[in-house]
């Protein structure tokens, strides 16, 4: 049996050297990243790629939920709530995918409509969800949206919302399952 000189941390959230290059020598302790997941040098190496990892339990990166409701109000969509924040945390280009789910989300009003986007920093990514209402009274709905790419360096991705009209509310309290938000790789 071979000498180990890798081991994977999984996605523990530490503070590393970088993603992993092969023509750098790594004295034991070094920390890096390769194909999203983090390791631990235990044996000087150089030119030894880490091993392929196998995950347990999932390829979840990070996962944030709220157990009450958050009220939204009304704002520009560029100046909106934060409802999760997954704080700075490293990606190394491979395929990820981020995802919101809320079992019910209301709006306040008739007119009214909820947005909720993807941001990295003070950039905002998109729209994960548009709801909005016919006209018709309050709107209630389940909703969910998802983005895959593949990021590389440091990214502060947050899901924040905004509500036009009216405020409206993300519910994330009994008898609802929490509202959440998770990166996970993708396959």
């Amino acid at each position: 049996m071979s000498e180990p000189f890798w081991t994977p941390l999984g996605a523990a959230a530490v503070d590393y050297i970088g993603v992993y290059d092969p023509a750098v020598q790594y004295a034991p302790g070094a920390v890096v990243s390769y194909q999203g997941v983090t390791y631990l040098a235990v044996n000087p190496s150089l030119g030894v790629t880490p091993p392929a990892a196998v995950l347990l339990g999932g390829s979840e990166i990070a996962y944030v939920e709220s157990t009450v409701d958050t009220n939204v109000p009304v704002a520009a969509e560029s100046s909106p709530l934060t409802i999760f924040d997954f704080g700075t945390i490293t990606f190394d280009g491979s395929l990820i995918v981020i995802e919101f789910v809320s079992a019910i989300m209301l709006g306040g009003g008739s007119t009214s409509y909820l947005l909720v986007n993807l941001w990295d920093g003070n950039t905002d990514l998109g729209r994960f969800v548009y709801s909005g209402n016919n006209g018709a009274g309050a709107q209630r709905q389940a909703v969910s949206g998802q983005r895959r790419f593949s990021p590389t360096g440091s990214h502060n991705y947050r899901v924040r919302a905004s509500a036009g009209n009216a405020a409206g509310t993300i519910l994330g309290a009994s008898p609802q399952l929490p509202a959440f938000a998770r990166i996970r790789r993708s396959p």
